[in-house]
């Protein structure tokens, strides 16, 4: 249960106005820092990390203001945490909203932009080695 709430706030406070897919990629952020020996173990410990998410002030966070966007990045912290399999394939463990420019983006590899956030990993991504669209028969 601790663990969907520290995912919920996380979703809520970085992601609650962009689209589900954004919300996915922002919670497998934190899922793959959760398995690099460069973060802790867990969801509530790698989002209160000292200076890692903006949300995250002193070790507290602040308490949802909107109902409706807190229910909806509930329930989905709820659904990642009994299977995490429904969250996209990537190695992303950084991200940032298109309104800033930090300065560690230049050390890592730039992953994929989805809605108002871009994406980077530490690993240089790999070329995918089959087309994902279907090729015309002939």
């Amino acid at each position: 249960m601790l663990t969907t709430l520290c995912l919920a706030l996380a979703i809520y406070h970085e992601a609650r106005g962009e689209n589900h897919n954004a919300q996915l990629a922002i919670s497998k952020v934190i899922y793959n820092r959760m398995e690099s020996k460069r973060w802790p173990e867990t969801v509530c410990e790698v989002i209160l990390e000292p200076k890692q998410f903006s949300f995250v002030k002193n070790g507290r966070v602040s308490v949802p203001k909107n109902a409706k966007s807190w229910q909806k990045s509930y329930v989905l912290a709820e659904k990642i945490t009994k299977n995490p399999e429904i969250l996209p394939i990537m190695d992303a463990d950084h991200y940032h909203s298109v309104k800033v420019k930090p300065v560690w983006r230049k050390k890592l590899y730039r992953i994929v932009r989805i809605g108002n956030h871009v994406f980077y990993s530490y690993k240089k991504p790999n070329a995918l080695k089959t087309s994902l669209i279907p090729q015309i028969r002939r």
